[in-house]
């Protein structure tokens, strides 16, 4: 064949591929026929949906016919995908703009404006101008006393006067100033749509499928092919330290009252899972709150998956690893490269060792956990810096660290499948949050710091003379 497909490999047919296929276009169909009775706007969020699936579609399609494609054939599908998916939301913004009538806007009353006088005072905000802004109001003058007091009796007196029927804001305007927002309660809450549960569904089977079919390429190397049971453990441990991860955000998100979207998890043919990615559903309450609802999976699901990698270590240096690795494989990485030295000691330098399947899923579970860290947008490294240091300098930071990736792509191809990715899917910063102005609580931004060095001593490979030092292997090797 030529063309893309010049890069495949024969084999024989999989039912469970096909499966797959068959479910996401049978929720593909469904969700179409949903689309049809909600607009125009969920007909185009529908054809967002299978440019972004339609890669997957593919790969898996020909993968259940025997059709292996490789990595430059999938990345090339992953470029088209993006370029037809934001193609299609541009279009969609067009065209949403010449619709007419366009749906008014919850608007504020004369009453209510007026009402709106009396939670200013000079002793917290005092207001120089008061305009409309989106259904609501925009207000600009001085801040009188420190922001999270100010807030809280600006939002107290809100409620007084007008209820619960607005949403205040305090954040940094345009040239540096604050300002107030105040928005009706519609307009500050988002509601899913149902293609996006059914993306996360489909999103969910897909990973579940990639889990295990990572499970069995490791555990295929024996004599006897690996039982279904043991396939199916380990899945499940790979996939157990994602729950935890998502249920320690959960824990977080209760604290402070912040609904979020259903997880959408991020399948991957090297690592199973390269993550879990959620949407926040109202507003959040402070920096605060968005930084510990960023740190909060990367520290359970950072600290389940090094349990999981020392313990694997540990038993590999105990001679019951079944798997025979390159040594120099732990030059990939400073982090996994050092605790590998430590715990398996003389036998990394020769240039093979056995390693238990248990640290293979720490691994893979640190990776995840890392590449998540990055800081971009709404991963939750960008969501880290946002709450650290605020909006410009993460954007700036976001910049770079995506100027970066573009630069890895030089030396490993799925740095561009991760930028994809996250260029589709979380590139934008958080929406603004209620309390914005206000500085983190304690002593977060260490903790943030550490956190965000780990990421790099995990991602960043060692060069050879450092690994030849500590008598790690002979040569080094990528990431992945």
């Amino acid at each position: 064949m030529g063309g893309v497909f010049c890069a495949v490999t024969m084999a024989s047919p999989s039912y469970v591929p096909i499966a797959v296929v068959v479910v996401t276009l049978a929720l593909l169909g469904w969700s179409y026929w949903r689309s049809r009775s909600l607009g125009s706007g969920a007909f185009w969020s529908w054809l967002r949906l299978v440019a972004l699936l339609l890669p997957w579609i593919i790969y898996f399609g020909l993968f259940g016919l025997g059709i292996f494609l490789d990595l430059s054939a999938l990345l090339l599908l992953l470029v088209g995908s993006t370029v037809t998916y934001l193609f299609l939301g541009n279009q969609e913004q067009k065209l949403l703009k010449s619709e007419l009538p366009t749906p008014p806007l919850p608007s504020m009353g004369d009453a209510d404006r007026q009402a709106l006088q009396g939670i200013f005072s000079v002793d917290t905000f005092y207001a120089t101008e008061v305009g409309t802004y989106q259904g609501g109001a925009i207000c600009r003058g001085n801040l009188r006393a420190p922001a999270r007091l100010a807030y809280e009796q600006m939002q107290k007196r809100l409620q007084e006067k007008l209820g619960d029927r607005y949403t205040l804001f305090l954040v940094e305007g345009q040239q540096g100033k604050p300002v107030v927002i105040i928005l009706p309660q519609a307009l500050s809450h988002i509601e899913e749509l149902p293609t996006q549960n059914v993306l996360a569904l489909i999103l969910l089977l897909t990973s579940i499928y990639t889990v295990g079919s990572v499970v069995h390429q490791l555990t295929a190397g024996g004599t006897q092919p690996p039982s279904w049971g043991e396939v199916a453990g380990w899945s499940a441990l790979l996939l157990g330290i994602w729950a935890v991860r998502e249920g320690g955000l959960r824990l977080v998100s209760r604290r402070y009252r912040v609904r979020l979207s259903g997880p959408f998890l991020l399948p991957s043919s090297q690592l199973g899972l390269f993550g879990v990615f959620h949407r926040f559903l109202s507003p959040l309450p402070s920096r605060t709150a968005l930084f510990d609802l960023a740190i909060a999976p990367a520290l359970v699901g950072g600290f389940v998956s090094l349990v999981c990698l020392v313990a694997g270590l540990w038993c590999s240096a105990q001679g019951w690893g079944t798997l025979e690795v390159p040594s120099r494989l732990f030059q990939a990485s400073m982090l996994g490269g050092l605790l590998g030295r430590a715990i398996l000691g003389e036998s990394l330098s020769g240039d093979y060792v056995g390693i238990h399947l248990l640290a293979v899923i720490g691994w893979f579970g640190m990776v995840g956990t890392a590449l998540n860290l990055v800081p971009i947008g709404q991963l939750d490294g960008g969501r880290l810096v946002q709450a650290m240091y605020g909006r410009r300098t993460a954007a700036g930071v976001g910049l770079v660290t995506l100027v970066l990736l573009a630069i890895a792509t030089l030396i490993n191809p799925l740095a561009l499948y991760w930028g994809g990715l996250v260029l589709i899917l979380r590139r934008n910063q958080e929406r603004p949050m209620l309390d914005e102005l206000s500085d983190l609580e304690g002593d977060r931004d260490s903790l943030g710091l550490g956190i965000l060095l780990w990421m790099l001593t995990t991602l960043l490979p060692m060069t050879p003379t450092v690994g030849q030092q500590l008598g790690i292997g002979s040569a080094a090797l990528t990431l992945l």
